[in-house]
């Protein structure tokens, strides 16, 4: 079982690659997506820059993260959290740095969040 003190070190490295996404998982009851979303966002100030209401912005990726589907073994949300994150440490590289806008910064975490949303889990050989 993973303590706080060991989850808060796991955050520690929401900028670097290597993240243990399945610490995230563990420790959030299952919600990486919204763990990391939350993070990410409050890191890169997001939300105030954005004037996001912190509770519509949960509700948001609560619910976005309950679009995805558990029973798929690798499109689910502890996928697009991984990606999310993955997408952050790159748009914090110091080549990009001062390239992209926050807007930009926001739609990039945004799409990475999404892109698999409701995903059944087969190619489209087997839609």
């Amino acid at each position: 079982m993973m303590t706080l003190h060991t989850f808060l070190q796991e955050l520690d490295d929401l900028n670097k690659w290597g993240l243990n996404i399945f610490h995230v998982a563990e420790f959030s009851n299952n919600r990486p997506l919204s763990c990391i979303m939350f993070a990410i966002f409050q890191e890169r100030d997001l939300l105030k820059t954005f004037r996001i209401p912190v509770d519509t912005f949960v509700t948001y990726v609560m619910t976005l993260e309950d679009h995805y589907h558990a029973n798929v073994a690798y499109h689910n949300s502890l996928h697009a959290a991984d990606v999310t994150q993955s997408t952050h440490v790159l748009l914090s590289s110091p080549a990009l740095d001062a390239v992209f806008t926050d807007l930009e910064i926001l739609a990039a975490l945004f799409a990475a969040a999404i892109h698999d949303v409701d995903h059944p889990g087969v190619s489209n050989q087997f839609l």
